[in-house]
């Protein structure tokens, strides 16, 4: 029939559209995955390694009990999200051009064996019930982005079509939320310096000032109200086991209005800011609290209360904490210094 297309033509031209789909421009075939079982193999996974040169172990992640866990930081739970964005860019990672398999050309784009002492290559090392991965991740490129990678077993290095930014560092693995308890959640805050008078911070007209200097001399204070807000989404930069800490210089007690107390132990290490948590509930405060959240119709949860404060004591216990500078310098003022910009 005049301006029809045959069945024959129509196979015809399904089989070049395929052809095209497979294959570039120049004829090379279409970009395959740098590590085509990995993403089956995702779920399985229970170790990952990062090693440089002169075979030197970086860092070493481990799952335990569905969490993965840095061996270099006593064992702290690993970022899940930093995690699992490495492994998932990885599985998804295409070899989109073909680079050296020279091994004299290594070094120039970073995927020299990392058995070399001067070896400047990251080799990322993935073991699960299915097997092992390894891969050579070099140099960044920027225009198109992505990294170049060779899998460690083959000579045939690649330019992949993804960054893959690996920590060499073990703190940088880590899962670095301490604790959050958001300002508008905290009552008081007792502070008791080995050095002077302890004193508390109470919540005033909205702010937060020196408790014990009269309410008209003593006005709520931008460092106040710094300090009381200090935990809401605090992070911590490092961790070590909680041995042979020294006296602590300072302690504050953080009280929430629910009756959520947390305590902190602080103390100077290397010129740096320490600190052991704990937490607690003032059963008074939080009886109070939570009948009168009864009496609004609201959730009165003090069995809840009690449930976080464990799962807190569960995650901090044994441990210490070095804080960021900021975060230190505000829990580190003393009296006179938040008394300094009252208005």
């Amino acid at each position: 029939m005049r301006g029809s297309v045959r069945p024959a033509a129509l196979c015809f031209l399904a089989a070049m559209l395929a052809a095209c789909s497979a294959s570039a421009p120049d004829g090379s075939r279409a970009p395959a995955l740098i590590l085509p079982g990995l993403a089956a193999q995702q779920a399985s996974l229970h170790r990952l390694r990062v090693v440089g040169g002169d075979n030197q172990t970086l860092v070493t992640l481990e799952k335990d009990r569905g969490l993965w866990r840095v061996r270099e930081r006593v064992d702290w739970p690993a970022d899940p999200l930093l995690v699992n964005d490495v492994i998932t860019t990885l599985a998804q990672v295409h070899g989109s051009e073909a680079k050296t398999d020279d091994p004299a050309l290594y070094a120039r784009i970073g995927v020299e064996p990392v058995a070399l002492p001067a070896s400047r290559s990251t080799e990322l090392q993935l073991e699960g019930d299915g097997g092992k991965f390894a891969v050579l991740i070099g140099r960044l490129r920027l225009n198109p982005r992505g990294s170049y990678l060779r899998v460690s077993a083959d000579k045939q290095s690649w330019f992949g079509d993804r960054v893959l930014d690996v920590p060499r560092d073990p703190s940088e693995w880590l899962d670095h939320g301490l604790v959050d308890l958001p300002l508008a959640r905290v009552a008081a805050v007792d502070i008791a310096p080995a050095d002077s008078p302890a004193f508390r911070l109470v919540r005033a007209d909205d702010r937060f000032r020196v408790d014990d200097v009269a309410p008209v001399a003593a006005k709520g204070s931008r460092q106040a109200d710094a300090l009381a807000g200090v935990l809401n989404q605090l992070r911590f930069e490092d961790v070590a086991r909680d041995v042979d800490a020294p006296v602590p210089e300072r302690e504050l007690k953080f009280l929430g209005i629910d009756g959520l107390a947390i305590s902190m132990q602080c103390w100077r290490r290397e010129g740096r800011i320490w600190v052991r948590m704990n937490a607690s509930v003032d059963e008074a405060r939080a009886a109070a609290w939570f009948a009168q959240t009864a009496r609004s119709g609201g959730d009165a949860d003090i069995a809840g209360l009690h449930a976080r404060v464990q799962a807190m004591q569960a995650r901090w216990s044994g441990y210490v904490f070095r804080l960021p500078a900021l975060e230190a310098s505000v829990l580190m003022q003393g009296r006179g210094q938040l008394l300094a910009d009252a208005p």
